[in-house]
C-alpha cells in the first residue's frame, strides 16, 4: 500500500491531504478553520462522557446481580459485535470527512444525508430531555445541605397520610417513635405504606397518572433547570478548545456507547486526520467495562445494605434504574453516621456526570449546525450567539418537562429517544458505508489514516452482522408504552406521534428529494473526500465486485 505522502501527490486521490476538516473549513468565503483538539487527552476525556451514563448505572447493578458470568457473556459479545463497530464506524466518519454528522453523510453518499438529518433530530430531543438528570442531581445536591435531610422526615407539603419513617441503625433511635417493617407493612385503609424517600422521589419524579393533564410546573426545579442551562452555555460557548477542558472531575465515572444521533461522529470530527481512530474505540470499550463492572460492584453493596436493614430481597432494591439512583441510595446514605456529608459528595458526583454529558450535547448540536452554515456561523461571535440561542430555547422547551403530571417527560423519554428510531438509523448507517459506499473502499481510507488496516472482522460486522442484529431488534423493539396513547388526551398521543416518526421520516423523505433533483451521482461520494485507492472496487465478496471503483477523469495529453 503506498504511504500518505505518495497519496496526497496523486491527482486522482481527491482535494485534501492531511488534516481534511481544518482546510475544508478554509474553502468556504468567510469561514474561520474548523478548530481541531488542542491534546489527545481532551478528545477521551470528552468522548467518555458521551459513553457514560447516569441511566445505566442505575441497570447494571441489577443486571450484573441477576445474570453474573451469564450476562456478561452475551454483554460482551454484543459489545464485540455491534458496540465497537459503530463506534468506531462513528470516530471513522467524523474523522475521514472532517464534517459532523449531517454534512458527513452528505459527502459520503448525498442520496442518504437523512441519515444524518434523522440523527440531528434525535440529538436535539436528547439535548433537551437529558437535563432532567443534571436538574434531579443538582436539587438532591441542594436539598443534601438540609438539616434533618428532607428525603427522611413526613412533615412536608409533599408527604401523604401514607408516608412512614424508619429506625435509624446508626443511631438506633426510632425517628418520631414511628417504626415498621418495610416488606410486610400494610394499612387495611391505604394499602402499602410509602418511605419518606420514596415520596420525596415521587414528588421530583412524579408517575404520571391514566387521563391526566398535569401541565401545571415544578417551580422549585426551574432554578436547577436555569443553572444547568447557564454552566452549559459558558463551558461551551467557546467550542472544543473550551470543552474539552471541562470534565477532568468526571472522567473515573462509567461508559456507555452512544449508538448513533451523529455525537461520534461529531468527536472524531476534531481529530486529526492521521489519528489512530482504531486504538482510541479499544481503548473507550475497554473502560466502559472496567467502569462498569466496578461501579456496579460498589452500587451492589449499598444496595445490599440497605436489603439488610429493610429485611427486603436484594434484587427489589436493585431493580428500578433512577429508582435506585434518586430512591433506594438515598435511603441507604441517610443510614450513615454523617449522612450529610456522604449524600453531598454522592449527588455532587451525580451533578458532575450528568452536566458532563450535557456539556457535550450542547456541543455537538452546535458543531452540526455551524457545519451546516459554516458561511455564517463560523464567524467572530457567531458560535457565542449560536450557543445561547440554542440553550436558550432548549431552556424554554425543557421547562415543559418539569410538570407535575411527569406525562410531557414520559412521552419525550419513550417516543422522542426511541429504540425503534434508533436501531433504524443504526441499520442505515451500516448498510449504507458497507454497501453503498464500499466497505473496502472504507478500510482503504481508515489505512490511510491510521497506517494500517483494521482487523477485517469489522468489515462483515459493517456488511451483515451489526445490521442484522439490529435489524432483530427493530422487530422486537415496541414502539411505546400503549397506555401513553391510550386514556389521555388528544395533544398527548399527537406529540408522541409527531417524536416518534419525525426522525424516522427524515431518510425517505431525503432520498426522494435527492432523486426528484437528479438520478445521477446520487450515491458518488464527494470530489473533496481523499481516496487512498480509487481504481480498486469500493466492494468485493467472494472474489466478486459489488460496487464498481471511481470512474476516473480522462487525462488529457499535450
Amino acid at each position: 500500500m503506498a504511504d500518505s505522502e505518495t497519496m496526497a501527490d496523486n491527482p486522482l486521490s481527491g482535494g485534501h491531504v492531511s488534516d481534511s476538516g481544518a482546510e475544508k473549513g478554509v474553502s468556504e468565503k468567510g469561514a474561520q478553520p474548523r478548530a481541531k483538539w488542542g491534546h489527545k487527552v481532551e478528545f477521551f476525556l470528552c468522548a467518555s462522557t458521551q459513553i457514560i451514563s447516569v441511566e445505566n448505572l442505575g441497570i447494571c447493578p441489577f443486571l450484573l446481580y441477576r445474570y453474573g458470568g451469564a450476562f456478561l457473556i452475551p454483554y460482551c459479545l454484543s459489545l464485540f459485535f455491534c458496540g465497537m463497530p459503530l463506534l468506531f464506524l462513528g470516530l471513522a466518519i467524523g474523522q475521514y470527512t472532517g464534517e459532523s454528522g449531517v454534512t458527513a453523510w452528505k459527502k459520503i453518499c448525498p442520496m442518504f444525508q437523512g441519515i444524518g438529518i434523522a440523527s440531528l433530530v434525535i440529538l436535539t430531543y436528547m439535548t433537551i430531555s437529558h437535563v432532567v438528570l443534571p436538574v434531579w442531581s443538582l436539587f438532591y445536591l441542594y436539598s443534601s445541605f438540609k438539616s434533618p435531610l428532607p428525603w427522611t422526615t413526613c412533615d412536608h407539603s409533599w408527604n401523604t397520610e401514607l408516608c412512614a419513617i424508619r429506625t435509624n441503625p446508626a443511631s438506633n433511635t426510632s425517628q418520631e417513635g414511628f417504626d415498621y417493617e418495610w416488606k410486610n407493612f400494610t394499612s387495611p385503609s391505604y394499602g402499602f405504606i410509602h418511605s419518606a424517600e420514596t415520596e420525596f422521589w415521587r414528588s421530583v419524579n412524579p408517575i404520571p397518572a391514566l387521563g391526566s393533564s398535569g401541565l401545571t410546573l415544578q417551580w422549585r426545579l426551574i432554578p436547577c433547570l436555569l443553572i444547568a442551562w447557564v454552566l452549559s452555555y459558558f463551558c461551551t460557548w467557546k467550542g472544543i478548545k473550551y470543552t474539552g477542558k471541562a470534565w477532568m472531575v468526571s472522567v473515573s465515572q462509567a461508559l456507555y456507547f452512544a449508538t448513533c444521533l451523529g455525537i461520534r461522529t461529531s468527536l472524531g470530527s476534531y481529530n486529526k486526520y492521521n489519528n489512530n481512530c482504531y486504538s482510541d474505540c479499544f481503548i473507550l470499550c475497554a473502560l466502559q467495562v472496567g467502569t462498569y463492572i466496578f461501579l456496579s460492584c460498589i452500587m451492589v453493596s449499598f444496595a445490599g445494605f440497605l436489603a439488610h436493614v429493610e429485611e427486603a430481597p436484594l434484587h427489589d432494591i436493585l431493580y428500578g434504574g433512577m429508582d435506585l439512583l434518586f430512591g433506594h441510595l438515598p435511603k441507604a446514605l441517610s443510614l450513615l453516621i454523617g449522612s450529610s456529608f456522604w449524600t453531598v459528595l454522592f449527588f455532587l458526583m451525580l451533578t458532575l456526570l450528568s452536566l458532563s454529558h450535557q456539556f457535550v450535547l450542547v456541543e455537538c448540536l452546535a458543531t452540526n449546525v455551524s457545519d451546516l452554515l459554516p458561511r455564517y456561523l463560523r464567524k467572530i461571535l457567531a458560535r457565542e450567539l449560536l450557543v445561547l440561542v440554542i440553550c436558550g430555547l432548549c431552556l424554554l422547551l425543557g421547562m415543559l418537562l418539569f410538570t407535575k403530571g411527569g406525562l410531557i417527560l414520559l412521552i419525550f423519554d419513550t417516543f422522542g429517544l426511541s429504540e425503534l428510531s434508533i436501531y433504524l438509523i443504526v441499520c442505515f448507517e451500516t448498510i449504507v458505508i458497507a454497501w453503498v459506499y464500499g466497505g473496502d473502499r472504507f478500510y482503504d481510507n481508515i489505512a490511510d489514516m491510521i497506517g494500517y488496516r483494521p482487523f477485517p472482522v469489522l468489515k462483515y460486522c459493517w456488511l451483515c452482522i451489526t445490521p442484522f442484529i439490529c435489524g432483530i431488534l427493530l422487530l422486537l423493539s415496541r414502539m411505546g408504552r400503549q397506555h401513553v396513547f391510550s386514556g389521555n388526551h388528544v395533544w398527548s398521543q399527537v406529540l408522541a406521534f409527531v417524536l416518534l416518526f419525525t426522525p424516522m421520516m427524515c431518510i425517505p423523505v431525503f432520498m426522494l428529494i435527492s432523486l426528484w433533483r437528479g438520478t445521477q451521482n446520487v450515491t458518488t461520494p464527494s470530489s473533496d473526500l481523499r481516496q487512498a485507492r480509487p481504481h480498486k472496487p469500493a466492494l468485493t465478496l467472494c472474489k466478486h465486485v459489488v460496487c464498481a471503483g471511481q470512474v476516473q477523469p480522462e487525462v488529457i495529453t499535450m
